[in-house]
């Protein structure tokens, strides 16, 4: 077994090793190459060559010897490490991945990261969004326009952080009432998301006369944009990110009775179930409505339909 590990996913020297060869190619580039051509995004690969990294310091540089339990072994080592459950999944995924691509080599003959029970558990919690006077607060902080209109298009569109710093003045259009938007978005999906907002609309026609047609409409990168979010937060007394104004998108919908199905749509969810959260928010809300007709009940005929704790 390899030696103490950080609590971080970072890359190791050991990634130069050679497993096999696969005509003048490292199997190792095969497989990054491989991702790359299946529409994986760069960050999603760096996610995986830091999983792989994981496993090379763990098990070290030969990978045949790995079975089912040892996978195992594996997993109850990076939760005793404080790996937490989305990361180690996230490993998981990786290296069953990565064991199908040597399976396809013919470099192994089995997958001990296809195994049933082998993910963490992550327990659910209802995202939180933000009230009308926290919002408030949050944009009287922001005195540059950009910035706000970076914040809003978050807020009022569900855009992804990285999604907002990649648009370009074009992928605007502008009709009854309502802004169309053309998102390059995560993994490489294309989608439309709309802003309909009557005052981030007036600031992003603000931002765009000051933007040529081929130009991307904000000068921040990623990073950037998220640490203006924690020094907002932190100067106006409100704790959000930038996940927070997104989710925040998504919850209000869902409470205004949009179907699911719409909702996934404007978020880029690929996968159902990860839109499937805001659904218990709605019946947390039905719940909260019907205790709160029982309690005006009770309160004009003296009997509680309230449930007992």
């Amino acid at each position: 077994m390899a030696g103490p590990m950080e609590n971080e996913m970072v890359l190791s020297e050991s990634l130069n090793v050679t497993w096999g060869r696969k005509g003048n190619m490292d199997l190792l580039e095969s497989w990054f190459m491989e991702l790359k051509a299946r529409g994986l995004s760069e960050k999603t690969v760096e996610r995986y060559k830091r999983a792989l990294s994981l496993f090379t310091r763990y098990f070290g540089r030969d990978p045949r010897g790995v079975d089912p339990k040892k996978a195992r072994e594996f997993r109850r080592f990076l939760m005793s490490r404080g790996y937490s459950p989305r990361t180690i999944n996230t490993v998981i995924s990786a290296l069953s991945n990565f064991f199908d691509f040597l399976m396809e080599e013919g470099f192994v003959d089995g997958n001990p990261f296809k195994q049933k029970g082998l993910r963490v558990k992550i327990p659910r919690s209802l995202p939180r969004p933000l009230s009308n006077s926290e919002i408030s607060k949050i944009m009287s902080c922001i005195k540059r326009m950009k910035t706000k209109v970076a914040f809003e298009l978050m807020l009022y569109s569900g855009l992804r952080v990285s999604e907002v710093v990649k648009l370009r003045k074009r992928d605007f259009e502008f009709s009854n009432g309502l802004v169309r938007i053309y998102v390059r978005g995560k993994g490489r999906k294309d989608r439309v998301t709309f802003l309909w907002n009557s005052k981030a609309i007036e600031n992003l026609k603000k931002v765009l006369e000051e933007v040529g047609d081929e130009d991307r409409v904000f000068n921040f990168k990623e990073g950037n944009l998220k640490e203006i979010a924690r020094r907002v937060s932190s100067k106006c007394g409100v704790k959000f990110s930038c996940h927070t104004l997104r989710h925040t998108f998504a919850t209000n919908l869902v409470e205004m009775g949009m179907p699911l199905e719409y909702v996934q749509k404007l978020l880029g969810h690929s996968n159902p179930s990860t839109t499937q959260v805001y659904a218990e928010i709605r019946l947390k809300k039905i719940e909260e409505f019907i205790l709160s007709l029982s309690n005006k009940r009770e309160e004009r005929s003296g009997v509680s339909l309230a449930r007992e704790d």
